[in-house]
Parts: C-alpha cells; structure tokens; sequence
C-alpha cells in the first residue's frame, strides 16, 4: 500500500545512529528473503499493525490506547479499500 495513486502523502522519520539504521535495514532484508520485497512503508506498516493486533488484546492498556489502535487499523483498511476501488492511473501523473 505504499503505493498511494497521487493522493496527499505524509511522510515519518526518526533521528537514529547508523547502527540502528543498519538493524532496521538487516531485518527488512530478512522480511524480504522470507515474503518477497516489500518498501519501507510497507514494512512498517506491518510491523506497526501486529504491534496494534496485540495491544488490543492486552488488557492491561488504558482503554483510549486501545481504541486508538483499534481506529488507526480501521482506517489504514479503509485506506486499503478505497484503494482497491479506486487503484491509481498507470503512466499518468497526479494532477495538483
């Protein structure tokens, strides 16, 4: 879903030491071996939405962590489904 058709995009970074970087690197190299190459974007995405699965199951969170997690994996499939519905122009570029 890295792959956003020309819509408005955000994008996240952290300051880290390139020793860090370097891990984040290996273990998306690893991720690539093991499922195909993914991008950054969606690496992380993957990460972040087994991190929200498990949150929500954990009771010891406050319920408004929860529910936020719960809204941010509605939202990133309802992301997905407009997408789907909607899938970008091949060979055309976003117009502003």
């Amino acid at each position: 879903m890295a792959q956003r058709g020309g819509r408005r995009q955000q994008t996240w970074g952290a300051p880290m030491s390139w020793r860090e970087a370097e891990v984040l690197e290996a273990a998306r190299a690893v991720a690539a071996a093991r499922g195909g190459a993914q991008s950054r974007a969606d690496w992380l995405l993957g990460l972040a939405q087994i991190v929200l699965r498990e949150g929500l199951q954990d009771l010891s969170l406050p319920a408004s962590v929860r529910e936020r997690g719960s809204r941010a994996l509605e939202g990133l499939a309802k992301e997905g489904a407009e997408l789907a519905a909607h899938p970008p122009r091949v060979g055309r570029p976003p117009q502003v």
